[in-house]
C-alpha cells in the first residue's frame, strides 16, 4: 500500500464533504492507496496527472519517490465557473478595445481575429485541456526546470554559496534563517546547509540574472544546430497560410517565440524597408508582447517555487502571442496595401558563428550584456520608485478626512489659476520665477506668527502656484491646455472617490503601486481574476507597464512568498495563473525607445514610420498580453494548473 498524507484547508475540505483529517481508501490498479488528508505534505511524491485533473473522479495513482517541489493531492475535475464565462468575454472587450482606437474601424480584418482566435484556442485546448498535450508541455516543463539546475552549476562554480538556492521560489529572510539557526537544531533547511555548506535563500543578482546568460548562450547554440530556425518556420506557415498574413511578419512574429523585441527582426531585414506600415506595425506588436528567450529562465526561477508548472504556461503565453499579436495589430491599423512577401516564407538569416564554441561564447557575451543591463535597470527603477512613493505617500495624507481634501483642491486650483497666468503672460523672466518663491516665503514667515496650521496652508498653497513657473519653459509662450485639464480632472476623479468611498483609511498608506491598483483593477476584473485579488494583480499589471515586467514578476515573486509566510493573505491560484500570462511580453514605456532604436537602423528610410508608431504599438503589445491573459481563464480549471494546490 502507498501511503500519501495531503494538505487541504478546513474550507476546502468542507466543501469537498470531508472531515479534517480525513482518510480515503482508494482500490484498483495495481495497489491499494490510501491518501491521509491533514496537515502539510509529510510523504513527498511526484505526482501523474494533468493540469486540469481526471474528468472520471480523482485519481490518486502515485509513484513514491523524491521529488524536488512541494506536491499535494490533484483536486476533483473543476467546472465551468462564471469567472471561466467572464474571462472569455474578455476576449471580445479587449478586441473590443483594440477597435476602438483603429485607424481604420471600418476595415476590420475579419479572417485574421476569425482565424487568431481558432489558432489560440486550438492551441490552448491542446496545451491547457487535452491530457496528451499537457502532458507534454509538462515535459518540457521539466526540461526547463533541468535547463535551470544546469544554470544554478555554473552560478555554484562562480560564486559558491550566494549562486546556491537550496529553497527556491524567494527563499526566507536572513532574519527567518538566523530563527531556525542553532547548534542542536534538528530543522532540515539548517541540517542541509551544515552538510552541504551552501547557505539557503535567492540572492537575486547570483542566481537569477545568472540564468540569463546560460539561457542565452543555449539559444546561440540551437540557432546554428537549426533547430531554431525550422521552428521558426514552421509557425510561420501555419499563421501566414491561415490568417493570410505576409510571409515577412509571420516569420518576425513567430522569432519573437525565441528572441527579443530588437532581435526578431533582423530574420526579415531584407524586407523592413519595403514593408507596408500595417506589417511594421504587426512586427512591432509582436515584439511588445512577447518575451525573448534569454530572461525566460529569470521569470520561471522567481516563480518556480510557488507555481512549479511556470515554464510550460510561459512557454504556451510565448506560442499563443504570436497569432494574437497579428489579431490586435491588424484592429489598429488595418492593412490597406500589398504585402510584398505574401505567401513568400523564406528565412535567409543564417548564424555567422564558426561552431558550438564560437556560438556558446557569444551568447554568453550577448548574456551577460542583458544581465548588466537588467541589474541596472532594476537598481534605479527601484530606487526612483522609492523616490516617487515618499511623495505619493506624502499627497495621500491629504485623504483621511474632509480638512484634507479641500486643501488639496485649494493647492490644485492655485496651480490651475497658475498655468493660466502663465499663459496669459507669455514670455516670463526667470528671476521673476525666483522673486515669487521669496515672496511666498515672507507671506508664510508672517502667517506663522499668527498659526501653524495656517502658515501651512499659506505655504502649500503658494508652493502650489509657483511650481507651474518653475517646470515650465518660461523663456517663450508654453502649451498649458493639457496640464489645465489633467489637474482639474484630478480634481472631480479625487473628489467623486471621496464622495462614494469615503475618507482613506488611516492605516493605508498611499503608494505608487496601489494608484496603479486602483487604475488596473477593472482590467483585471475583465480577465477572470477573483474580486478580492483584483487590486493586487492590477498593481502588477500597472508596474509592468509604467515600469517593467521585470520589476512586475519580481514582485509577483515577493507577493507570493510573503503570501506563503502568512505576512499577506494568500492569491488566488486562478489569479496566479492569469497574471503569469498578462504580465509576459515587454509592454512598457521604457520598451518603446528599446524597439524604436534597434528597429529604425535596420530601416534608416522608415524611421519616421517606426517613431510613430512606438506608443500604439507599445499599447497593442499590452492589450495582446491581456488577451492571452483571457485566453488562460476561460481555459482554467484548477489548481492543478500550477502543479499545486
Amino acid at each position: 500500500m502507498t501511503i500519501v498524507n495531503c494538505h487541504f484547508s478546513s474550507r476546502e475540505a468542507l466543501q469537498q464533504g470531508l472531515p479534517c483529517p480525513a482518510f480515503l481508501i482508494f482500490s484498483g490498479g495495481t495497489r491499494p492507496l490510501l491518501v491521509v488528508i491533514s496537515a502539510p505534505v509529510s510523504a513527498i511524491v511526484k505526482p501523474r496527472f494533468n493540469w486540469h485533473g481526471e474528468k472520471r473522479g480523482v485519481a490518486f495513482e502515485r509513484e513514491l519517490g523524491v521529488y524536488s517541489r512541494p506536491l499535494i493531492c490533484p483536486e476533483v475535475a473543476v467546472p465551468m465557473s462564471i469567472q471561466n464565462v467572464v474571462s472569455f468575454l474578455g476576449i471580445f472587450f479587449f478586441i473590443f478595445l483594440a477597435w476602438t482606437i483603429s485607424e481604420d474601424r471600418k476595415r476590420f480584418p475579419w479572417r485574421i481575429a476569425a482565424w487568431g482566435l481558432a489558432l489560440q484556442f486550438a492551441f490552448a485546448f491542446l496545451v491547457l485541456w487535452w491530457e496528451p498535450g499537457t502532458r507534454f508541455f509538462l515535459k518540457l516543463n521539466d526540461v526547463f526546470n533541468a535547463l535551470l539546475s544546469f544554470a544554478r552549476e555554473g552560478s555554484v562554480f562562480v560564486f559558491a554559496a550566494l549562486g546556491s538556492d537550496q529553497i527556491g521560489g524567494g527563499g526566507m529572510s536572513l532574519k527567518e534563517y538566523l530563527t531556525r539557526l542553532g547548534a542542536t537544531s534538528t530543522d532540515p533547511v539548517i541540517q542541509n546547509a551544515i552538510r552541504t555548506g551552501l547557505v539557503p535563500g535567492t540572492i537575486f543578482a547570483f542566481q537569477v540574472l545568472t540564468t540569463i546568460i546560460f539561457f542565452s548562450a543555449l539559444l546561440s547554440v540551437l540557432s546554428l544546430s537549426g533547430i531554431k530556425k525550422k521552428i521558426v518556420v514552421f509557425f510561420a506557415r501555419i499563421m501566414a497560410h491561415t490568417m493570410r498574413v505576409s510571409g515577412a511578419e509571420a516569420l518576425s512574429n513567430s522569432a519573437n517565440i525565441f528572441v527579443g523585441q530588437t532581435e526578431a527582426p533582423l530574420v526579415v531585414r531584407p524586407y523592413l524597408e519595403k514593408m507596408t506600415r500595417s506589417e511594421l506595425m504587426a512586427i512591432m506588436v509582436g515584439g511588445f508582447a512577447n518575451t525573448a528567450g534569454g530572461v525566460l529562465g529569470a521569470y520561471i526561477l522567481m516563480l518556480v517555487g510557488f507555481f512549479p508548472n511556470i515554464a510550460a504556461h510561459l512557454i504556451s503565453a510565448s506560442v499563443l502571442s504570436a497569432p494574437a499579436a497579428f489579431i490586435i495589430a491588424k484592429i489598429m491599423v488595418p492593412e490597406k496595401e500589398e504585402p510584398l512577401t505574401r505567401g513568400d516564407i523564406r528565412l535567409d538569416a543564417e548564424s555567422e558563428d564558426a561552431n558550438v564554441l564560437d556560438a556558446a561564447a557569444n551568447g554568453s557575451t550577448v548574456g551577460w550584456q542583458l544581465a548588466i543591463n537588467v541589474a541596472a535597470m532594476l537598481i534605479s527603477f527601484i530606487a526612483l520608485i522609492a523616490m516617487v512613493n515618499l511623495f505619493v505617500s506624502w499627497i495621500g495624507a491629504f485623504f483621511h478626512d474632509g480638512s484634507g481634501l479641500l486643501q488639496f483642491n485649494i493647492m490644485v486650483i492655485a496651480a490651475v489659476l497658475s498655468l493660466i497666468a502663465v499663459q496669459r503672460a507669455g514670455k516670463i523672466d526667470t528671476m521673476m520665477v525666483w522673486y515669487a518663491l521669496g515672496g511666498i516665503g515672507i507671506v508664510y514667515l508672517m502667517a506663522s506668527m499668527l498659526s501653524p496650521g495656517i502658515a501651512r496652508a499659506v505655504g502649500l498653497t503658494g508652493l502650489s502656484a509657483w511650481l507651474p513657473l518653475l517646470f515650465l519653459n518660461t523663456e517663450k509662450p508654453m502649451r498649458t491646455q493639457i496640464p489645465k485639464i489633467a489637474l482639474i480632472g484630478m480634481i472631480i476623479v479625487v473628489d467623486l472617490a471621496f464622495l462614494i468611498v469615503g475618507p482613506m483609511a488611516v492605516e493605508t498608506k498611499l503608494s505608487l503601486q496601489l494608484v496603479l491598483g486602483w487604475l488596473h483593477w477593472p482590467l483585471a476584473f475583465v480577465m477572470g481574476t477573483p474580486v478580492r485579488d483584483c487590486l493586487t494583480v492590477g498593481r502588477l499589471l500597472g508596474e509592468k507597464l509604467i515600469l517593467t515586467e521585470f520589476i512586475a514578476y519580481a514582485d509577483l515573486s515577493s507577493t507570493l512568498a510573503a503570501a506563503t509566510r502568512g505576512e499577506i493573505p494568500r492569491l488566488d491560484p486562478r489569479s496566479i495563473v492569469i497574471v503569469s500570462y498578462a504580465l509576459s511580453g515587454f509592454a512598457n514605456f521604457a520598451s518603446i525607445a528599446i524597439q524604436i532604436g534597434g528597429i529604425a537602423p535596420l530601416a534608416p528610410s522608415r524611421r519616421g514610420d517606426i517613431a510613430r508608431l512606438g506608443f500604439k504599438a507599445m499599447i497593442g503589445g499590452a492589450i495582446t498580453s491581456y488577451l492571452l491573459a483571457c485566453v488562460a481563464g476561460a481555459f482554467y480549471s484548477g489548481t492543478s494548473m500550477l502543479g499545486v494546490q
